[in-house]
């Protein structure tokens, strides 16, 4: 998860590249219109994300 602003995306593309490469689940999230920032949502998105990390 990372804020719209503060994206680093080539180190993103390559961390996503190597989990399809060595066969690790991952869920990827961009949170729009803030930067290095906690999102309003964030209660929700940690369950959201503990969710899918049990589920494996």
């Amino acid at each position: 998860m990372d804020g719209e602003k503060d994206v680093p995306i080539q180190d993103v593309e390559e961390m996503i590249q190597e989990f399809k490469k060595q066969g690790v689940p991952y869920e990827y999230y961009i949170n729009k219109g803030i930067g290095h920032w906690y999102p309003e949502d964030i209660e929700e998105k940690l369950e959201k994300a503990l969710k899918f990390i049990m589920e494996q």
